[in-house]
């Protein structure tokens, strides 16, 4: 037993919380506690060394990396990764990280007695910690293989087949293979006798078929000989034809000589001709562009372009004149309708005073008849006549300013305006007659150059064409041309038969050629003829009806004997076939003897798992029956030894929920003290079950604060029950502060924090003046 002692943040619960980290990569906090508070540069990590079942192991674990791996007595890795670690330390252990919290280790302020999620959680993880799951795990699989027999039996049963049936099958198919192997004999004797008649019938088949063949040939050589006879003659013909051909080509080659040369001479004057005729129309060109030339100079004359230069001085100085006539009426213009704006304005303003008057004679007159002014609320009086006297006065004045203003404002033209746009009118009109004059001479002046430059351009043409013409000298000789064409002319018929027999010469070789080889060709056709019929003769037949007689004959023994292999192969076929069925029918009836045999077994088999399934689930009720209890009595007497005998029992229900009896009654209500008590009891017991129902020790137990909310007595009660479980725990880890640890632990861990460093510093020697450190 090993104590580790040390005050409150000494980090003692830590040390428990490292091992769970390294076997499951869990602790009770979120993963972002995990960390190294003092040093930020340095990374979390883990590195646990223990042994299990003989074996040492050393799983280091670390933020994003783990390892597993055995050191002794071999060394070899186990795994590698976060979630493969894990895996492998369940499957070591044979508990996960919440079976290991329930049974073997209990944390912090994690006392209470089997933490999972419900009822059922509990009674399934009780089993599997006590390896009853193994025993389902069994049961399920002889289940698994219950089911397939029966399923093979099923197939068997539907596939084995009739036993009588199949040795029926047996004797008919060796009945069927006798018969058949004697149909093969007889057919065989059939060919072979076949094939000795064809062996004699061979040789005079083959002379047969030569006999046939040379007359075929012959034939074909006589028709043959029949065609270069006629060949022969028609070669010779063409023979004595292209001679002759070539007799008169030799006449005519004097006659062909000429030809050509007067050919050449003809096409020489022809030329000259040409020459001559261009040189005539180059002539009569250049009189057309003389007459022509003389022509456009009568055209030019005859336009009498007048002088231009008057006719823009007159134009110019009509054109200032109407300029300064459009600014005078324009000034004119303005200033009449400046007056007649003034004027307008002076009739508005008297339109105005003359209403302003009537109203104001209007109110006199109203206030006089009702004898109070309208304007102060007052009685008129006598003199107010008066004022309507003035006010009528005042009417009048206005009235006359109205007509004299209206008379004023009068619409018509002044006569200096008048007058300023009949001058500027007439000046425009002179101006234009003027322009029109000037455009015609314009028109008149620019029809003029057209014909000069266009006779100049004819003259030009003219001095080229006369150049032309005394560059190119009359060589044409018109009698010499007519002498030329006569001769030509009568010697055109020579031409044309000398034409027809070019190429005689060629003609004659290719034809004599042809006709000696066609007589040699006539030569080899009658010796082979003659050789043939020689051949034919030595054959032995008289005509032909006796060699194609042998022919049928031998073709109808050939026949036979084709009929008869195929007959014979037929036969070794379904001898074949009747061998191969006899063969199947005996591995049919062998294969049915032998299902027969596999399903008795099959069904043995089925029987025997049905049997292991239904004793395997009686064999789990049994012992799921007997946890409860056998968990309940160990933990009583765990509760007796930690209470010092104040109780004695404990009862569990079915999901293992503790109930205290004290007396022979059950206690409703318990201290928190008491609840731990329990708590401790049933761990203790669970792990002693462990141990004994998976065969092997768990050789860990580990304590943190058991005693927290214990009394003096009960503190004692549980040193002295931890001293007695010793001997069943190879190592038991006890983490506490108070003294009376080392009372009963083997050795202690003594933890303190060192202030400067923030560390946590280990050793095996009590710190000075040790008390209760709480």
């Amino acid at each position: 037993m090993t104590a580790i002692v040390g005050a409150n943040g000494t980090g003692k619960s830590t040390i428990l919380e490292a091992v769970a980290f390294a076997f499951y990569g869990e602790q009770r906090d979120t993963r972002d506690t995990l960390r190294f508070y003092w040093a930020e540069d340095r990374g979390l990590s883990v590195s646990l060394e223990f042994e299990f079942d003989g074996r040492r192991f050393i799983v280091e674990r670390k933020a994003g990396d783990a390892s597993l791996k055995e050191v002794f007595p071999k060394e070899q890795p186990w795994a590698a990764g976060l979630r493969p670690v894990s895996k492998a330390c369940e499957r070591l252990l044979s508990l996960n990280y919440e079976q290991f919290k329930n049974s073997f280790c209990a944390e912090q302020k994690g006392l209470a007695f089997l933490q999972f999620t419900n009822k059922q959680a509990r009674q399934e993880e009780v089993a599997r910690m006590l390896g009853f799951h193994r025993l389902k795990a069994a049961e399920e699989l002889a289940f698994s293989r219950r089911q397939t027999l029966a399923g093979q039996v099923a197939t068997l049963e539907s596939t084995i087949g009739d036993p009588t049936e199949a040795e029926n099958a047996k004797a008919d198919a060796e009945i069927l293979h006798r018969a058949t192997l004697t149909d093969l004999g007889e057919s065989e004797k059939l060919l072979a006798g076949l094939a000795a008649k064809l062996q004699t019938s061979h040789e005079v088949f083959e002379k047969a078929n030569r006999w046939i063949e040379i007359t075929k040939e012959m034939r074909e050589v006589g028709g043959n000989a029949e065609g270069l006879k006629t060949s022969v003659k028609l070669t010779k013909t063409e023979w004595e034809a292209a001679e002759a051909d070539y007799k008169l080509l030799l006449e005519l080659q004097p006659r062909e000589t000429e030809f050509k040369r007067n050919e050449q001479l003809l096409k020489e004057i022809l030329r000259q001709k040409e020459a001559e005729n261009q040189r005539r129309l180059a002539a009569l060109e250049k009189e057309r562009l003389d007459v022509e030339v003389q022509e456009l100079a009568a055209k030019a004359v005859a336009l009498g372009v007048p002088d231009i230069a008057p006719l823009h001085e007159q134009s110019a100085q009509l054109s200032e004149s109407v300029t300064a006539l459009e600014k005078t009426v324009e000034d004119l213009t303005e200033a009449w309708r400046a007056a007649q704006l003034g004027a307008q304005a002076r009739v508005s303003e008297a339109k105005a005073h003359f209403v302003q008057a009537q109203q104001a004679l209007q109110r006199a007159e109203q206030a006089l008849g009702l004898g109070v002014c309208a304007e102060c609320g007052q009685p008129t009086g006598a003199n107010y006549v008066q004022v309507v006297d003035q006010r009528r006065r005042e009417l009048f004045e206005t009235e006359m300013l109205l007509d004299k203003a209206t008379r004023s404002a009068s619409t018509e033209k002044p006569a200096d305006l008048s007058k300023a746009e009949r001058d500027r009118k007439e000046a425009g009109d002179r101006l234009s007659a003027i322009q029109k004059e000037l455009e015609a001479a314009e028109r008149l002046r620019l029809q003029e150059k057209g014909f000069q430059d266009q006779a100049v351009r004819l003259m030009a043409k003219s001095s080229e064409l006369a150049k032309k013409i005394d560059e190119q000298p009359a060589l044409y000789d018109e009698k010499e041309h007519q002498r030329l064409e006569e001769a030509q002319k009568a010697l055109v018929p020579q031409h044309e038969r000398y034409l027809q027999v070019q190429g005689s010469e060629d003609r004659l070789n290719q034809r004599k050629h042809a006709y000696h080889l066609a007589c040699q060709n006539l030569e080899a056709a009658k010796h082979r003829y003659r050789s043939l019929d020689a051949e034919r003769k030595e054959l032995g037949f008289e005509n032909d009806e006796q060699a194609t007689l042998a022919v049928s004959d031998h073709n109808t023994l050939l026949r036979d004997l084709g009929s008869a292999e195929t007959l014979v192969a037929q036969k070794r076929t379904q001898l074949d076939m009747a061998a191969r069925a006899l063969d199947a029918a005996a591995l049919r009836l062998e294969e049915v003897r032998k299902r027969q045999q596999e399903l008795k077994e099959t069904k043995a088999r089925h029987a025997l798992h049905d049997h292991a399934v239904k004793e395997m689930r009686k064999m789990r009720a049994a012992l799921n029956a007997n946890i409860g209890p056998d968990l309940a009595a160990r933990a009583s007497e765990n509760l007796s030894l930690l209470t010092n005998g104040r109780y004695d029992t404990l009862r569990l229900d079915t999901d293992f929920s503790a109930e205290l009896v004290e007396d022979g009654v059950a206690k409703a209500v318990i201290s928190g003290g008491e609840e731990d008590v329990v708590a401790l009891a049933l761990r203790l017991a669970l792990s002693e079950l462990i141990q004994e129902r998976q065969g092997r020790p768990m050789s860990l137990l580990i304590l943190d604060e058991v005693f927290g909310s214990l009394d003096a007595d009960r503190r004692q009660a549980v040193l002295d029950r931890l001293t007695a479980l010793k001997g069943r725990f190879q190592q038991i880890l006890v983490i506490s502060h108070i003294e009376e640890i080392n009372q009963v632990a083997d050795q202690c861990l003594y933890l303190a924090r060192d202030p400067e460093s923030r560390a946590t510093k280990v050793s095996d020697a009590p710190p000075h003046g040790l008390g209760e450190l709480g």
